[in-house]
């Protein structure tokens, strides 16, 4: 029976406390600092630079970007107050509002022009860049085929930026709002590469936060960014990040009141202490367009072989996963766009766990690619060192030997490894989680549309999957949702990946913790959080049964 099945979203948390410690808020302060934790240093503090989900944490809280994230919309006015759209829907103006760098110096069109296009340069290192390619000829120029200066993206003056789309994009406005597009000071990053390396006066930034302190490998600290154009709905003064990667060490100090908050997107949660906490009531889980996957190398001489492909996806026990490993709302992932980016819709188009076709799938394969069995256990699956992934990959392990009689190797390493393993292609299957970044289905197909885009670790691509897209750009709302479900259709055909579960995140905070919210691709927005004052000693809670 599932440990946790299909419970309720609603949220579960009951009255938690903390003990006083001498940088939170007592009762009647007048400032406040929130504690939490990443179990990883982010990977760059530069927001084109990004890729990985803790660099995206910080890059929410020390930058901003035209359109932000907000519970009125995932396009809402950001930076830009205004934003004029063509009849053609190509060509959208935007008009800034006065706003301000961190150092004091105006933050301008030319500040996003410069940002877009230096992403968009074939040799800068920038994992989004393919997040700007509905921009006219910004793949062509990433790709080294025109120049940067033919993309199209202006700056009219210091307070107008044009940009022209190639084809229609109706998500444009919520791409926007995600941090890759959050622009750098101009005038610093091109006089100061090494701007970003560490906190000091040159770390310039455009958030609701300033980097005050950064101690490599242990801790950050952030203050509230006094030249913030929205500066009056800045409640949280100041941000304490720490660096501890062991879940269950994050436990114990939310335990002690040491951490205001805990969960994604920021530290997981172990497994076997959300079943406890589960059952007492103290986690709440928040739907989002997260899904953990397994992706194959169809390029590897096995692997590219789509009946082995079909025979390791039929053999995997989604269910059992879902029940041993999945916490509030995680569901078996029978699709591939998580069911938080199509308002719920949770349809299967593959089937669940097959044996016999797995074995069927399995023979068929072989045969065609001229091998035995043995020959599969020349395959490694390589994930980052986390607990959740470990349970997982070990299952998977345990269903091939089963179903299929092949013993798949595990390979654990370091985020930062495994992060470059698989950007690099260097890998036979990876397991890993991906989180939407923007609240639309094309956040997840379109990493898909091209080999080239290098979040497509598996480089799939099929031209009938590139038509459907390209056509869905010209559609309406109903025929744009049909031709996205046939691309969803085929590439679960194909198989490039394995959807394992749909999953929400878990999180738990402190009782004096008010006004958390978390959007559909994880974002939450931390300036927006209220700390009453508080007194109460948390570890009586977790006493309680």
């Amino acid at each position: 029976m599932r440990r946790f099945i299909y419970a309720t979203l609603s949220l579960l948390l009951t009255t938690l406390s903390s003990c006083s410690k001498s940088s939170s808020i007592t009762p009647g302060a007048t400032s406040s600092t929130l504690h939490i934790n990443l179990p990883e240093e982010p990977v760059t503090m530069d927001p084109r630079k990004g890729g990985d989900s803790y660099s995206c944490s910080l890059h929410f809280l020390l930058f901003d970007g035209l359109t932000r994230i907000t519970e009125k919309s995932s396009g809402d006015h950001g930076i830009a107050d205004r934003v004029d759209l063509s009849e053609d829907k190509l060509t959208y103006t935007f008009h800034l509002r006065e706003a301000k760098w961190s150092n004091g110096l105006p933050i301008t069109a030319y500040d996003f022009a410069y940002s877009w296009k230096s992403m968009l340069d074939p040799s800068f290192p920038a994992p989004n860049a393919n997040m700007l390619y509905p921009i006219l000829n910004a793949e062509e120029a990433k790709k080294g085929l025109v120049s940067v200066d033919a993309v199209g993206v202006t700056a009219l003056d210091e307070k107008t930026l044009v940009v022209t789309l190639k084809t229609p994009t109706p998500y444009f406005l919520n791409l926007t709002s995600f941090c890759a597009f959050f622009p750098v000071c101009k005038e610093v990053a091109q006089n100061h590469p090494e701007w970003a390396d560490k906190a000091s006066p040159l770390f310039t930034c455009s958030g609701p936060y300033t980097l005050t302190e950064w101690k490599h490998g242990n801790e950050f600290l952030l203050d509230k960014n006094s030249s913030h154009w929205d500066i009056d709905n800045v409640s949280v003064d100041k941000i304490h990040i720490s660096l501890v990667k062991d879940e269950n060490t994050v436990l114990e100090l939310f335990d002690q009141g040491k951490l205001d908050l805990v969960g994604m997107p920021f530290t997981n949660i172990s497994v076997d202490a959300a079943e406890t906490l589960c059952k007492k009531g103290l986690l709440e889980a928040c739907p989002v367009g997260r899904t953990l996957i397994c992706s194959f190398n169809v390029h590897h001489p096995i692997l590219s072989n789509l009946n082995i492909r079909q025979a390791l996806s039929k053999a995997i026990d989604r269910e059992a996963i879902a029940s041993s490993v999945g916490v509030l709302g995680d569901s078996p992932a029978l699709n591939f766009v998580p069911p938080a980016l199509k308002r719920g819709k949770n349809i299967p188009l593959i089937e669940p766990m097959n044996a016999k076709e797995a074995r069927a799938h399995l023979q068929a394969g072989l045969q065609e690619l001229g091998l035995e069995v043995s020959d599969l256990e020349k395959i490694t699956l390589i994930y980052p060192i986390q607990e959740r992934a470990r349970s997982v990959v070990q299952i998977l392990q345990e269903n091939w030997m089963k179903h299929l009689g092949v013993k798949i190797e595990l390979q654990s390493v370091t985020f930062k490894d495994f992060l470059t393993s698989i950007n690099q292609g260097n890998f036979d299957i990876c397991h890993f989680y991906w989180l939407a970044q923007y609240d639309d289905p094309m956040n997840i197909l379109d990493r898909f549309r091209y080999k080239t885009n290098p979040k497509n670790y598996s480089k799939w691509e099929n031209q009938e999957y590139i038509d459907l897209l390209e056509a869905s750009a010209m559609a309406d709302k109903d025929e744009r949702e049909q031709l996205l479900q046939q691309a969803e259709e085929l590439i679960m055909r194909e198989l490039p990946i394995a959807p394992i579960i749909h999953t929400s995140i878990l999180r738990m905070k402190q009782p004096y913790v008010q006004n958390l919210q978390t959007f559909s691709i994880g974002f939450t927005p931390l300036q927006s959080i209220h700390l009453e004052p508080h007194s109460v000693d948390a570890k009586e809670i977790f006493k309680k049964s």
